[in-house]
């Protein structure tokens, strides 16, 4: 089988355990949405989205950005038949992150926490979970970490187990029984302490599965550490500046309006997240074959692959938005129950951008598996100020909606430059084109 033969049978192979498990795990995230919109009171789900903001922001710090480098570390290695190495950069990597996670968690539990919550988010009712949520942010490093470890071994079936599946589905059954069966109400303090429970569970799965792998890989005598937290730190900055951009808009919105506002946005978040699949499914397979074919020094061979996959994956997206700008109030009723039809609007304007997202491709993955995290970074802090600004001028008098336009005209900036600085540094297009698709609908899988 030729190179190009076998790179389309990963990304066909890999992309349909992508697609089972991205669809999954989207249906349990609709699954908890659902369940919470009927638990928790409208503030409580506000401020459970913004909960989740924060352990998301705790788990960015905690990553050190080594969650990302490790794709492109471990798939270089096996790329080179260097199990030994590839076996020293995971142990390194798993050390690092219990170390930046369990730092990161104390500050935010002993020092920072009070203050962001009460103050900055005036959300009081969360103080009583704050040691909750600093070990939410350990543990979601850890399950981070271990799906982008099984995703630099191009095993896409485990990597998007360990991305959200195993923690959603306990903690949508968790929740179905409450609703179904509890006589007492439930509690914000109660769903967050499921979450941890969730991840918690997940991440036993995957350090169980891990070692079995790991277990009869030689021993490699140097020391990567330093090379893995130096080529770890760029990427650090990219995941803050972001996350910066997609999370601190609920953050401004926590501050400056009301809590109804919080929660309207972030139920079109997470209905957003279908059309996100697409990107999803296209991260999930490319980024270490990107990374394997860059250190091979072959990456144009690859770009037809890239281009077609991105446009497989873009036609159910456009369906998807197509869905929502006809039916978005009746979707936002059946899901979550008829006072977030109000977000029907915003849910349309903050897709159009996702949509976007999907059609230019996997740019930034391959910016970042190709090594030019600091240019990436440089478009994603300009990205950031402007983000940034222009939500806190609009959020007051405009709410969510002013700021989903302000979110979704910088993510289409974004990732059109994004696209450029692809095209410039790595000589490849990533938006979708209708080459190689002869090459991803035709072949045949080896028996």
């Amino acid at each position: 089988m030729s190179s190009i033969d076998l790179s389309v049978k990963r990304i066909r192979k890999g992309g349909l355990w992508a697609i089972a498990g991205k669809a999954f795990s989207v249906a349990l995230g609709f699954a908890v949405s659902a369940l919470l919109a009927r638990l928790l009171s409208v503030d409580e789900l506000g401020m459970y989205f913004l909960a989740f903001s924060i352990v998301t922001a705790g788990a960015v710090l905690g990553q050190l950005g080594i969650d990302r480098t490790v794709i492109r570390e471990v798939s270089a290695a096996m790329g080179f038949d260097d199990a030994g190495k590839c076996k020293a950069i995971i142990l390194c990597a798993l050390k690092w992150s219990v170390f930046s996670s369990v730092s990161i968690a104390l500050m935010c539990y002993l020092f920072f926490g009070e203050w962001l919550v009460a103050v900055v988010l005036k959300s009081e009712a969360l103080l009583d979970s704050l040691l909750w949520l600093a070990v939410w942010i350990i543990f979601l490093v850890l399950e981070t970490l271990i799906a982008n470890i099984f995703r630099g071994f191009h095993d896409i079936r485990l990597a998007v187990s360990f991305s959200g599946i195993i923690r959603s589905g306990f903690l949508a059954a968790a929740l179905f029984l409450f609703w179904e069966y509890s006589i007492e109400p439930i509690g914000l303090d109660d769903v967050i302490m499921l979450s941890v429970f969730g991840v918690g569970v997940s991440i036993l799965i995957g350090l169980f599965i891990l070692r079995k792998r790991l277990i009869n890989y030689p021993a490699y005598d140097e020391d990567l550490s330093k090379n893995l937290i130096a080529s770890s730190l760029p990427m650090m900055a990219y995941a803050v500046t972001l996350y910066i951009v997609n999370q601190a808009n609920i953050w401004i919105l926590g501050g400056l309006a009301s809590k109804d506002e919080v929660a309207l946005y972030g139920v079109a978040m997470r209905l957003v997240l279908l059309i996100g699949v697409s990107t999803s499914i296209v991260n999930a397979v490319v980024p270490p074959l990107i990374s394997e074919k860059h250190a091979q020094g072959d990456l144009k061979s690859i770009e037809s692959l890239i281009r077609a996959a991105t446009t497989i994956c873009g036609l159910p997206a456009i369906a998807v938005l197509i869905c929502y700008i006809f039916g978005a109030e009746w979707i936002l009723g059946l899901v979550f129950g008829d006072f977030y039809k109000e977000a029907s609007l915003i849910l349309v304007v903050l897709s159009f951008g996702e949509l976007v997202k999907v059609l230019t491709g996997p740019c930034s993955v391959a910016l970042n598996m190709a090594g030019y995290q600091v240019q990436l970074m440089m478009i994603s802090a300009v990205r950031m100020i402007v983000s940034l600004v222009l939500s806190l001028y609009v959020a007051g008098t405009h709410g969510a909606l002013g700021v989903a336009v302000v979110y979704m005209i910088c993510l289409i900036v974004n990732d059109i430059a994004s696209m450029l600085l692809a095209k410039k540094y790595l000589g490849i297009w990533t938006l979708a084109g209708v080459r190689g698709l002869d090459r991803m609908l035709a072949i045949k899988f080896d028996k």
